[in-house]
């Protein structure tokens, strides 16, 4: 098992979901841990935004994304919270967005070391 803990602490990684063709594949740019080690802190080019994927520190294991970064309360805050707030208009995500952080599932990553 990989410990992508071990990989951010030289630098960012590229964590990937989908597979081949027809399907898309879609990448993050994970660059930190959260304070807790129980999630990856990454960047979204499809929305813009950041996000956190779970993450458990034993088990070396990423799961799928649990929140998204709210401007406007300049925290994340959960998933299912965001939706709410994209119907109140606090957060805009392009269309299908929300849903797309929503099966995010990892499936592969890469990481490049600069020396």
């Amino acid at each position: 098992m990989t410990d992508l803990a071990a990989l951010l602490m030289h630098g960012p990684v590229m964590i990937g979901s989908g597979g081949p063709p027809p399907n898309a594949m879609t990448w993050l740019l994970a660059t930190q841990l959260t304070v807790l080690g129980d999630g990856i802190v990454a960047n979204d080019p499809a929305t813009g935004g950041q996000v956190i994927l779970s993450y458990d520190p034993e088990t070396k294991t990423i799961g799928g994304i649990e929140s998204v970064f709210d401007p406007k309360s300049n925290g994340f805050v959960p998933v299912d919270a965001a939706n709410a707030t994209k119907i109140a208009g606090d957060i805009e995500l392009p269309d299908g967005g929300l849903a797309a952080l929503q099966s995010f599932a990892p499936t592969g990553y890469f990481a490049v070391t600069v020396h």
